[in-house]
């Protein structure tokens, strides 16, 4: 606490490398974090934001073996910072992809958005949009698209449970496409079936795009998908 008071950062490290605790506060309830906020002494504050909350420092750098190990000593995936970042936002924010895919695969929330501050409302995706990493970007589309992945490669196994597990049939994405919409335009028929079964929306049409106002029936037709056509007209006559 003196070391953060008075700026003393090397005194600080040396302290938290040896096992300082860095969360007791005082009579008055000041922190060591808090007082060297107050006195506006930076590098002491990142300092202890990174003692604080090691899994955002390591998913700041993209440092997939730090992460591992933090996730594997029981670090929580989803745990805020002071500023409401999870560490998936701050890798989405540095465009480290493996990281990314790292805290998705341990069940990092994907739609949390900052509640306050300069980016408040902005999501994961939202940040990897507007500092242009393609492949953050596409990595997270496909997490939380998911039943659309499934449906695009035919998987009716993994859509089964993706539906089973809560799946939103007719989700769509920004330009409207359902995941029948995309079995259709690939030719899945059996995928196409099952998300009929589950009650998807068989006139979801496109609404934005090259291909807007395009429904199931109309994309599966100009891809010369027959048997989807049959599929979705014999499901289009016994609805009216």
């Amino acid at each position: 606490f003196i070391a953060c008071q008075k700026g003393h950062v090397d005194a600080a490290r040396l302290l938290l490398d040896n096992g300082a605790e860095v969360d007791r506060a005082d009579n008055d309830g000041e922190t060591p974090l808090s007082i060297a906020k107050s006195e506006d002494y930076s590098s002491i504050v990142a300092l202890l934001e990174e003692h604080i909350n090691p899994l955002h420092a390591a998913a700041k750098t993209g440092d997939i073996d730090a992460m591992t190990q933090l996730l594997n000593d029981g670090a929580e995936v989803d745990r805020a910072n002071e500023k409401g970042r999870t560490p998936l936002w701050i890798a989405c924010l540095k465009g480290h992809v493996d990281a990314a895919r790292l805290l998705l695969e341990e069940g990092a929330d994907v739609d949390g958005a900052l509640s306050e501050g300069p980016f408040k409302g902005k999501t994961p995706l939202i940040i990897a949009k507007e500092n242009g990493y393609s492949s953050v970007v596409a990595l997270l589309k496909e997490h939380i698209y998911r039943l659309h992945a499934a449906a695009k490669t035919g998987d009716v196994d993994a859509m089964t449970q993706l539906i089973d597990d809560g799946a939103a049939v007719d989700q769509t994405k920004e330009d409207g496409a359902t995941p029948l919409y995309i079995a259709c335009e690939t030719g899945h028929i059996d995928a196409a079936r099952l998300l009929l079964e589950e009650g998807a929306d068989v006139d979801g049409a496109l609404s934005e795009g090259p291909f807007k106002g395009k429904t199931p029936l109309i994309i599966a037709k100009e891809n010369g998908y027959s048997s989807v056509v049959a599929l979705l007209k014999e499901h289009i006559y016994r609805l009216h």
